[in-house]
């Protein structure tokens, strides 16, 4: 069976149809707030995605079908899994932020490097990262600051049929630029570059 066969379209109505099918109840919730909450505030998939954590029926009338649930509890859920991704999000952002302000002043306040080796040692040790850049080469949030540091040639990839941007030179990229280019995974294994110099 495919999934157009097995799960089509179907409207808010429908789709509350089919949880109340499942056994999840609608006693805290209309069934219209239902169906508004999942036409403009969420969707079912990710809504119905926390009925997983309920447990179902093993036999009887009801085999099959969940142990007290009510929509209100799945929509609490998403709520409160929203709130969570915000708060976890921000607190990346700042962390990361610190991070960055930290290793440029470790490497301010080290006479052993002039901030443009470390970046050569770098990527020179991690060359996929440098085609990680060259794919954002275009981007409008990263091309002037690839464009301004680093030697890019428009270069013929027979295999692709097209022209693309190569970084053929990469030792006048300071560490402070860099690290504005870097995703946060390859920014914290740029940490680790200290131990190459």
């Amino acid at each position: 069976m495919s999934n157009k066969i097995d799960k089509p379209k179907q409207t808010a109505p429908q789709l509350i149809t089919k949880m109340k099918s499942k056994g999840i109840t609608f006693k805290y919730i209309t069934e219209e707030k239902a169906a508004e909450y999942l036409t403009d505030k969420n969707n079912y998939l990710r809504t119905a995605a926390y009925r997983k954590n309920y447990q179902k029926y093993n036999n009887g009338l009801n085999i099959g079908k969940y142990i007290d649930l009510d929509f209100s509890y799945l929509q609490e859920l998403s709520t409160i899994d929203m709130h969570f991704r915000f708060l976890v999000s921000k607190m990346c952002l700042d962390i990361e932020h610190d991070l960055k302000v930290r290793m440029l002043k470790d490497i301010e306040t080290d006479s052993t490097t002039d901030g443009y080796d470390i970046v050569n040692t770098f990527l020179s040790h991690n060359s996929y990262i440098i085609g990680k850049l060259e794919a954002t080469s275009a981007s409008p949030f990263t091309s002037d600051l690839i464009h301004k540091y680093f030697t890019v040639q428009r270069i013929y990839n027979p295999q692709k049929g097209k022209k693309e941007n190569k970084i053929t030179l990469y030792d006048d990229c300071p560490a402070w630029v860099l690290l504005e280019i870097l995703t946060f995974g390859d920014f914290i294994k740029f940490d680790g570059v200290k131990f190459f110099l």
